[in-house]
């Protein structure tokens, strides 16, 4: 479902993308900006904020070919030389490229790689010192997908948390997940049904955003 806000409240949009909603709901817009807040920091708050490094990585293969290209064509020349200084030219260009040659096929193959340096920053410094932009920008970057289902009669004084669904998908889920699984250990203990050892509570699977989702989860600043 699409939320768009409207007079305190995030309404389902659906029809201005041109798609179909079977069950449209409405909801109190403070309700899920708080809601996703507090997930999301359960979640993400401590981990730690990396900056990216994108190194590329080197084929030497295409430079063979080129420099074997080469040295044909040089050798197609050798015959057409009639002077001895013509000839010792010759000689010193087909023993460079030899040796380049050489050099090129010593050299490893190396993948592609991306390098994490930390910046000190948590997810949560970056959500208390930003705004209502950033802190979206945040949101979509991480991943996150929020489900909202009709409410139930009666359920409009506090939120219904089984009308929502708060998922984290890409990159961060191996980072957030001990943080998720111990506090649904805490949350198991309070409700006296504490999961078994060895459980691992893991995100739900979600979708990552693929199309703009305007006003999906507008926070208060």
């Amino acid at each position: 479902m699409y939320l768009n806000k409207s007079s305190g409240n995030y309404g389902c949009s659906s029809y201005k993308y041109g798609t179909y909603c079977a069950a449209p709901a409405t909801i109190r817009a403070s309700w899920v900006d708080d809601y996703v807040t507090d997930e999301f920091l359960r979640a993400a708050g401590p981990v730690q904020i990396t900056h990216v490094t994108e190194i590329p990585g080197y084929d030497p293969q295409p430079e063979i070919d080129a420099t074997i290209a080469e040295m044909e064509d040089h050798d197609q020349q050798k015959d057409r030389r009639k002077s001895k200084a013509g000839m010792a030219a010759w000689q010193r260009r087909a023993d460079a490229l030899d040796t380049r040659l050489a050099e090129l096929e010593a050299r490893e193959k190396t993948e592609p790689r991306r390098k994490a340096v930390p910046t000190g920053r948590t997810y949560a410094d970056d959500w208390h010192s930003g705004d209502t932009t950033a802190r979206r920008t945040m949101l979509v970057d991480a991943g996150a997908h929020l489900v909202v289902k009709r409410g139930t009669k009666g359920g409009w004084r506090t939120l219904d948390t089984r009308r929502v669904e708060f998922t984290i998908s890409g990159d961060l889920d191996p980072a957030i997940e001990p943080n998720v699984t111990e506090a649904e250990n805490i949350a198991s203990e309070v409700r006296g049904d504490t999961p078994a050892p060895g459980i691992t509570v893991r995100l739900a699977e979600s979708v990552p955003i693929t199309e703009p989702v305007p006003e999906l989860v507008p926070l208060a600043a």
